[in-house]
């Protein structure tokens, strides 16, 4: 009845309708002005007002940058008395491709305060306190195309940024109406449940008042939607007997695609978002590899890294990784990979506390694993070693996803190959370390 009916379709064209109302209220910040910079390593100045800066104004849907482009914009904003959740939108356009974002660090009135990027147009603001404040976002364009092409000449599509006020409400029904769908989708349509879901879905979307002017009448009518929505799931089927839990994580490329000035650049914008997060959501939890990235961010940022110290003091953000980087193991001698785990490990103890480390090798992206890991790691003190690269084979699949690794010497430690599934060319059975959280890879899972 549902597909004949194409509820799945019409809900997904009611999200869309929906989406651009999340924002109750909006208003505009004035026109970014642009500086192009040289390369990652020259640092702007935070004090500098739109007003002083030397570069050329952008208008609103206009075209302003293509790929490897290092820029400065600069604005400024108010956000007005009297809103309940303002935050900055800033679409700063998208070229459709995983390495062109662009991202930038956003900086208000000189300080480092988040991220905008490609996955994070909406910057949840403070206060709204109804002054001017400057607005500064440092940041790269990226690159284009899978691999990148220095030929490409896409350009990004700068669209109108403004300070909005969101209500939550409806962000929250959007967002349970969204996985719901996203989850039905995923099950097989012999399974009761899919149909439970697209009813309850279409019993929601009946009572949400959509007509147009979508006004007070669609304000006042999602919190009885809401809860037709969740009566409905509650009816749905028992859950199943799992606990999954979710912990944010950021891989990093030390050196990958770009040089290694740009992802000192690309860590501190990870770490601010992740600070805002953590300020709006007190279950958000952190894990965060690799000591030579936080090294860099004591030197570069020591604001940004005094915060993640008192997440760390708090055991929200969890420090990972066992080695300085996560190396190639098959290429550095003995000497060196020894040099990895306890330069690691000591910075960690001087860093964060004694103890504070996750006593895990954390190496989900390195190919190769030499036999004399496990005896290396259990002479460090590390209990655990995680990887996903086992199952990017063309051949033979693990025979398990947790099992004891012996090395040479007989030193054993607990062993973790990812299971999140993913879908990569040539490869039967690969899986995944950068998981989002779409229906298809927590049911997978």
């Amino acid at each position: 009845s549902h597909r004949l009916r194409l509820t799945a379709e019409k809900i997904a064209q009611r999200l869309r309708l929906i989406a651009p109302h999340i924002a109750r209220a909006r208003r505009p910040i004035e026109p970014f002005v642009l500086e192009e910079l040289p390369d990652a390593s020259v640092a702007p100045d935070p004090a500098v007002g739109a007003a002083e800066s030397p570069g050329r104004r952008l208008d609103w849907n206009s075209y302003w940058g293509g790929q490897n482009l290092h820029f400065v914009l600069r604005s400024r904003f108010v956000a007005p008395k009297g809103w309940n959740n303002p935050a900055l939108h800033l679409p700063l356009g998208i070229a459709g491709d995983i390495f062109t974002h662009p991202e930038a660090l956003l900086y208000i009135d000189g300080r480092p305060f988040a991220s905008a990027d490609r996955y994070h147009h909406t910057i949840d603001l403070p206060h709204s306190d109804g002054l001017t404040h400057d607005l500064m976002l440092h940041g790269w364009t990226g690159l284009t195309g899978w691999p990148p092409d220095p030929d490409d000449t896409s350009q990004l599509l700068l669209r109108g940024c403004s300070v909005i006020d969101i209500d939550r409400g409806l962000q929250d029904f959007f967002t349970l109406a969204d996985t719901a769908l996203d989850l039905s989708t995923e099950l097989n349509d012999n399974r009761p449940e899919k149909h439970a879901i697209l009813n309850a879905l279409d019993a929601a979307f009946l009572v949400l008042d959509t007509r147009d002017p979508m006004g007070g009448a669609f304000r006042a009518s999602f919190a009885p939607a809401m809860q037709r929505l969740r009566d409905g799931l509650a009816q749905a089927g028992p859950p199943l007997d799992i606990t999954l839990h979710a912990a944010g994580h950021a891989h990093m490329d030390i050196a990958y695609l770009w040089p290694v000035a740009q992802v000192r650049q690309k860590n501190a914008r990870t770490y601010a978002n992740v600070l805002r997060l953590m300020e709006r959501h007190d279950g958000f939890r952190f894990s965060h590899s690799q000591p030579q990235l936080y090294a860099w961010t004591e030197t570069d940022f020591p604001e940004l890294f005094e915060a993640i110290r008192g997440r760390v003091a708090e055991g929200r953000w969890e420090v990972l990784g066992g080695m300085w980087v996560e190396p190639d193991a098959n290429m550095p001698g003995a000497e060196a990979l020894v040099r990895q785990i306890l330069l690691a490990r000591r910075y960690c103890d001087a860093a964060f506390g004694p103890g504070a480390e996750c006593p895990v090798l954390w190496l989900p992206d390195t190919f190769g694993f030499p036999a004399c890991l496990p005896q290396l790691m259990v002479q460090a003190g590390l209990r655990w070693f995680v990887t996903n690269k086992v199952n990017w084979n063309q051949y033979n699949q693990m025979p398990a996803s947790t099992t004891w690794w012996e090395g040479i010497d007989g030193s054993r430690v607990l062993a973790q190959f990812l299971t999140t599934p993913r879908t990569v060319q040539h490869l039967p059975f690969p899986t995944n370390y950068k998981s989002d959280l779409t229906a298809a890879e927590v049911v997978g899972t």
